[in-house]
């Protein structure tokens, strides 16, 4: 699909802060680096609002929840002294480094606190929930081996905002997206600045409810696998030419007719996905089935969808179908509730 490489472009989106530009420096000053991917460089950790610091002087979060906005802007493209953009990173909750150590005996000193890592885990299937977003925060349910965070990312051409304060939804609200659009995200299994895999193949797909409506685009639910995701989006895949074959994960369009209660799509250029008014009875409920996603076909040829290696869970706001892309920008105020395995 020619024009359209999901995160191709993206640059990182920044929760609760202004964004700065796309750069890389290898001794920034305190807080003037945007994280990559949640990550920064040897020596520095990635605090909650998305900037590097030393790790014995980071700032305090002051609370979760609200409305954050993301100006435009903030895209990047690769450069030729390196790579300055990608989108999305995989959470802002808590702050990324570990207890100090303890006092060991009389006469003893105070131990050195250490960065917080994450494992690979394995769901073992008793716990399927991943949000009911009742808290009103950007974490996830911390259960069966998950912990991660909800986040936004997206091309550099609009602007979003993320509405995490009404129990029950995570909204994205944006506009103005004309190159391959944006995304609300949630990481499975992330620490601070590291990001690690989640073994979901107990399950047999994802289920959550969304309302709202997009114009000019539509919807697809992809599930970021590493062996696919690029390694500037924190997978292992390397690119075999001089652009991105990488990053065409699995996942599934939002169209009607389709398998497994996928059907909120008109098949024109706006759609309206379950009930918008406050009077309504409730969101559409969409059940996708692992078995029903795909890759879109522009990237590399991966026949094997690895549930074992998920990274992360992405709405993504499309400016592009298999067959047109709408130039006159993407629109969209969606919300997600209640994701869960099934």
């Amino acid at each position: 699909m020619s024009g359209f490489r999901p995160r191709e472009l993206a640059c990182l989106l920044l929760l609760g802060a202004a964004s700065l530009a796309c750069k890389y420096d290898p001794h920034p000053k305190r807080g003037e680096q945007a994280c990559y991917y949640g990550r920064c460089v040897d020596g520095y950790v990635c605090a909650f609002n998305g900037f590097c610091y030393p790790p014995d002087d980071l700032p305090m979060p002051s609370g979760t929840g609200g409305v954050v906005t993301v100006p435009a802007g903030t895209g990047g493209k690769i450069g030729g002294g390196g790579i300055t953009g990608y989108g999305g990173v995989t959470g802002y909750g808590g702050v990324p480094v570990g207890s100090g150590g303890t006092t060991a005996g009389s006469g003893g000193s105070t131990g050195t606190g250490g960065a917080t890592t994450c494992q690979p885990t394995r769901a073992t299937g008793s716990l399927p929930l991943i949000d009911n977003m009742a808290d009103g925060d950007l974490n996830i349910l911390t259960q069966d081996g998950r912990s991660g965070n909800w986040y936004v990312y997206g091309d550099n051409t609009g602007t979003m905002s993320l509405v995490s304060s009404n129990p029950g939804a995570m909204c994205a609200i944006g506009s103005g997206f004309t190159n391959w659009g944006a995304g609300l995200a949630a990481s499975l299994n992330s620490a601070g600045a590291q990001i690690c895999t989640y073994d979901a193949s107990v399950y047999s797909g994802v289920r959550f409810t969304i309302q709202g409506t997009i114009a000019s685009g539509m919807v697809r639910l992809s599930v970021q696998t590493a062996d696919i995701s690029s390694t500037a989006a924190g997978g292992t895949c390397v690119s075999t030419g001089t652009t991105n074959d990488c990053d065409d994960i699995y996942g599934a369009d939002l169209l009607s007719g389709a398998t497994g209660g996928v059907d909120c799509y008109s098949q024109t250029m706006s759609w309206t996905c379950g009930p918008v008014t406050s009077s309504s009875t409730g969101p559409l409920t969409v059940s996708i089935p692992f078995s029903y996603m795909s890759q879109q076909g522009w990237g590399r040829s991966f026949p094997i969808f690895d549930r074992t290696k998920i990274m992360a869970l992405q709405w993504q706001f499309k400016t592009c179908t298999e067959s047109t892309c709408y130039t006159a920008g993407t629109s969209f105020n969606i919300c997600i509730g209640n994701v869960t395995f099934y």
